[in-house]
């Protein structure tokens, strides 16, 4: 199966110093990959890298079969949508408007929104459980609230592909829970979903494939089952932990620092 995104030996450094090395990475339609790694593994840079928000040292990158070098910015947006870990929070627009931003890169100069944009926008709130307060000031919502909108703003720009850079953060349990069964849910609708994640027991439980990060190379990488092991979580993410398999996936006790 040909990948919808697909980056081969990615090197990204900031003044000298290396994050990212000779990384290969390839997102496939229908699939749920985590990307997980200790802090400073180079997860978020290795999603920027593969929008080309941040120019890699060395490598090449390619979305739905063509160079990513070939695209513009609008074609990228069209056909990757990305929601970055930190987003700004004095949003001077309702919700309603801001998930609706997230149809600018279909839009042509001056086009306004037609019938499918605003199905696309309302769909989106509702699979968020946002439409609730579309009318609201994106500026008066709580960190959780403000979340589930820019989610909400990717999934209205209707890409093959979805990057997320910990969109669990800032969300309860319940909402967690809501959220990862999401995108679950749209990665079985043919879309490519990556998500980093720190929570190593979600990763576990809904990921088709885990990634693992770790000093800026690839340690790791394969079903849960087969990735996420004590032994790993000792040797990279320096805990001990107890990794148990059931019928509803993998679950990861952490017990201690090591």
């Amino acid at each position: 199966m040909t990948p919808l995104l697909e980056g081969r030996g990615l090197s990204f450094a900031y003044d000298g110093r290396r994050v990212l090395a000779d990384v290969d990475v390839s997102f496939s339609a229908s699939e749920l990959v985590a990307l997980v790694g200790p802090n400073g593994a180079g997860k978020s840079t290795l999603l920027r890298v593969l929008l080309g928000l941040l120019p890699a040292r060395s490598g090449s990158v390619s979305v739905l079969g063509r160079p990513l070098s070939e695209l513009s910015r609008r074609e990228i947006a069209q056909r990757v949508a990305f929601l970055p870990q930190e987003t700004r929070s004095d949003f001077a627009f309702t919700v309603r408007e801001l998930v609706g931003m997230g149809r600018l890169p279909h839009l042509g100069r001056f086009r306004p929104e037609g019938e499918a944009d605003v199905r696309a926008v309302e769909r989106a709130l509702e699979q968020t459980a946002t439409a609730a307060f579309a009318a609201r000031l994106a500026s008066e919502l709580s960190g959780g609230e403000r979340q589930r909108v820019l989610l909400a703003r990717a999934i209205a720009q209707t890409t093959d592909v979805l990057l997320l850079d910990e969109p669990t953060s800032n969300l309860d349990v319940a909402h967690q829970l809501e959220v990862i069964r999401l995108l679950h849910g749209l990665s079985r609708s043919g879309k490519a979903v990556a998500i980093a994640l720190h929570d190593l027991s979600l990763a576990a439980r809904y990921a088709d494939r885990v990634i693992v990060l770790s000093a800026g190379e690839i340690a790791a990488q394969g079903s849960p089952r087969d990735v996420i092991t004590a032994e790993l979580l000792a040797r990279h993410f320096r805990i001990h932990a107890r990794v148990e398999h059931g019928e509803d996936g993998v679950l990861v006790i952490p017990m201690a620092p090591l």
